[in-house]
This record gives structure tokens, sequence and C-alpha cells, in this order.
């Protein structure tokens, strides 16, 4: 009798540690959906890339070639294109995009060694483009060059900028392309010293 009394409350102990360890795994999954939810309703903008985000290699050691990964190359069937990224980069494809039918980063990492890399799609014109990441950049940026460029054949403008507080450890220089075809408008955002790459992978599909 005394066995079975024992063995009850054993059986009864394990049940409640059971379900403890059951709420607590729920609870962090849950938590983890609720914060990425709330990251992903945030609408992105092409200059919160750089001058918004912590420097995420300030403790890195500088690297002595860029050239140590392959690029990767990303495709995007349902906008019709592709284009190569640098490695090790963690891809951000936003869910509600605000004013974009589509938006991708791909962010920098601890592991990666190159810059960040951001793509949107949205309707409209080259020039509406243009003014509203003119906007976006604000108070935070300078233009400092406006050119106008081809990318896959077609006409497009290339806009960089500086920021105005060059003492952020985590500020840097911009470049913006935008581009139109058939109605939709690419801009394409990254450092200076990446874009002719990241614009010479760029193919429509």
């Amino acid at each position: 009798m005394n066995k079975e009394k024992e063995d009850k409350k054993i059986y009864s102990q394990l049940l409640f540690w059971e379900i403890l360890f059951f709420v607590f795994v729920s609870f962090m999954f849950i938590s983890y959906f609720l914060v990425r939810l709330l990251i992903l309703k945030k609408p992105p903008s092409l200059d919160k890339l750089v001058f918004s985000q912590e420097n995420k290699n300030e403790n890195k050691k500088e690297s002595k070639g860029n050239e140590e990964f392959p690029w990767e190359v990303y495709v995007n069937k349902k906008f019709g294109y592709s284009l190569s990224h640098p490695s090790l980069l963690f891809k951000n494809e936003f869910k509600n995009p605000g004013r974009y039918l589509h938006f991708v980063r791909f962010e920098e990492t601890n592991f990666s060694n190159q810059k960040g890399v951001a793509v949107g799609v949205s309707q409209g014109s080259l020039e509406e483009e243009a003014k509203i990441i003119k906007e976006e950049f604000g108070s935070d940026a300078k233009l400092v060059s406006e050119k106008y460029i081809t990318v896959n054949g077609v006409k497009g403008l290339n806009l960089e900028f500086e920021p105005n507080n060059s003492s952020l450890k985590e500020s840097e220089k911009r470049a913006v392309v935008i581009f139109e075809k058939e109605g939709w408008v690419y801009s394409i955002s990254t450092v200076p010293e990446q874009i002719e790459r990241v614009l010479e992978s760029f193919k429509f599909l």
C-alpha cells in the first residue's frame, strides 16, 4: 500500500514538472513570434539600413580581403529579378512592407565582413521614388551626388548620401539606385563601394 502511494507521489511530481516545462516552452515560443511580428510590422525604409542600425562590425577584426567568401544569388520570381549580395548576411524579408510591394534586407551579422544590401519594389515612377527617398533620409544625411545611369538596359538614378554627423560610429555613406520597368520601381541600397558590383549582378527575369 505504501509503495503504491509512493509511486503515485512520484508520478504526480513528474507530471507537474512536465506540465511546467511545457508551459515554459510554450511561453518562450509565443514570446519569440510576438516580438518577431512587432519587428516585421514596422514599415521599412532604405535609410534605416545604415544610419539607424548599430555597428555590428565594431568589435570585429579588420578583414584584409573582401573576397574571402563568394557572393550569394537572391532570386525573386514574383517581382522578376535576381541579384548577388555578400555572403553571411541575414535575410530579412518584410511581410508588411508599408508603401512597398516587396522589401528585403540583407543585414550584417557578427560573421559577415561586408556591408548589407536592401531592395524595395514599389509602384509609381522613378522621380516619385527619388523624392520619397530624399525625404526619408531627411536631416540624418545630405545628398552629395545625383546622376543618371543604366541598369540592365533601363534608365536609373544613382543617389549618394553622407551622414550629417560623421562622429557617429554607426554612420557611413549610402548609395541608392532607382530604376523602373513595366510599372514597377526598383530601389537598391548599399554602401557606394559595393553598389557597382550589386548592379552588375542585377538581372530581370
